[in-house]
């Protein structure tokens, strides 16, 4: 039976699933929406056909005798030149039953799991530009990639080397030297970033301006830095022992961590390559809704009219710390809840930790810790309450809304004006 024009997962998995044992399953050089599973022992050739998903794992293996041949695996929802790590996003193959995959001409963007001597993070750009430059001249740049395991690097550029070729685990830094080359010369390739079983590419482009454009552009200088893995987000302030731990849906009286009154409500989110969070709170009306945006507290507007909600002094680590005087919110207050959203582009998936945590003047009380692996492709979210049912009380929500603030408070009945 032939393949469909355009194949979906769920045709990719059924032609996977019924494939005989032992046999040969030859896909055509085009691009196959996974994930999928391999259940079965069969040869998989891809003939350079793109298996990808937004988040992973995008291959997985469950099966002895599994052959991978002539295949590129991507995950392209995540990508390993952030900060973060989140092995289950980033898994581009998962081998679940060790020794049972063997792979020939595989190539991989993201992370190899189950596989011995491939686990790990890996921190490298998918592509460099390497801009106009200068005709006549060598030019040399410095790369600074992060693997996991044994590697090597090689050019597959002609005129372009690379020092080491060998790389170790951890950190490394490789020189790009490129020979002198004839004018108007276009430079594209790729590097081959290579381990025993699989390989990874970051794609080259650049171009050697005409001799009577040599002082034009912005020429890369010797030695300049073209990439490096950015920073990880430094650690949120940990919990101290005494602190209640929360889960996702858990509700408990506020009287069971606090006999204070006025209380305090922090909340954090940090990672994710140029992710920029904001925090708010709002009380809302016995109908759950925003009606009265006096209790809407954010960066524009600090307090709520009464002062009952106001934002304080950062504490720690927090991205904002709210104050709340709960014996002098107004009965028409049913809750206040607390939100943290993505001002500009990125996700909640992208997000390496957070949390919600309640404190009073003797220090923190409780927390509800968070991370990117509890959402996709969300913009904002709904990180915890307080809410009165005969007493107040503290809810660990997690809900997350992928349009962003706008829609979390129209959610609540609040409308942008």
């Amino acid at each position: 039976m032939d393949w469909s024009p355009n194949p979906t997962r769920e045709e990719f998995q059924r032609r996977l699933d019924a494939s005989p044992a032992g046999s040969n399953l030859t896909l055509f050089p085009r691009e196959f929406p996974g994930p999928v599973v391999v259940r079965r022992p069969l040869t998989l050739d891809g003939r350079e056909a793109v298996v990808w998903a937004m988040r992973g794992p995008v291959v997985a293996v469950d099966s002895d005798g599994v052959v991978l041949r002539n295949l590129r695996i991507e995950v392209t929802g995540t990508t390993q030149e952030e900060g973060e790590e989140d092995e289950a996003a980033e898994c581009a193959l998962q081998v679940r039953n060790p020794g049972s995959v063997r792979l020939e001409n595989v190539e991989v963007r993201g992370r190899v799991t189950g596989l011995a001597g491939e686990e790990g993070g890996w921190r490298y750009p998918l592509s460099l530009r390497l801009g106009q430059l200068s005709h006549g001249m060598e030019h040399r740049s410095i790369l600074r990639l992060k693997v996991p395991v044994p590697s090597t690097l090689a050019s597959r550029i002609s005129g372009l080397r690379v020092a080491p070729r060998q790389l170790s685990p951890g950190l490394n830094e490789i020189e790009l030297r490129i020979e002198r080359m004839p004018q108007d010369t276009l430079i594209h390739g790729r590097l081959a970033l290579e381990t025993p079983r699989v390989r990874r590419s970051i794609m080259v482009a650049g171009q050697i301006l005409p001799a009577e454009n040599s002082s034009a552009g912005h020429p890369v200088t010797l030695d300049s830095l073209l990439w490096e893995p950015p920073p990880e987000a430094p650690p949120l302030e940990p919990p101290p022992d005494a602190a209640k731990i929360l889960v996702r849906g858990q509700k408990l009286p506020v009287a069971q961590l606090t006999t204070a009154d006025s209380v305090r409500v922090g909340l954090a989110a940090s990672g994710g390559r140029h992710q920029v969070y904001d925090a708010f709170c709002f009380g809302v009306d016995e109908k759950g809704r925003l009606s009265d945006e006096r209790y809407f507290v954010f960066y524009n507007q600090k307090a709520s009219h009464d002062g009952t909600v106001s934002m304080g002094e950062k504490q720690g680590s927090d991205l904002e710390t709210f104050h709340l005087n709960l014996s002098r919110l107004p009965p028409s207050i049913r809750k206040v809840i607390f939100a943290v959203g993505l001002d500009g582009s990125g996700s909640m998936a992208r997000m390496s930790q957070g949390y919600l945590r309640l404190m009073d003047d003797t220090g923190e009380k409780a927390r509800f810790p968070f991370s990117g692996s509890d959402f996709t492709m969300e913009r904002a979210m709904i990180a915890g309450e307080i809410y009165r049912k005969g007493v107040w009380r503290l809810a660990a929500v997690g809900q997350g809304f992928r349009e962003g603030i706008a829609v979390l408070l129209k959610h609540f009945g609040w409308e942008e004006g």
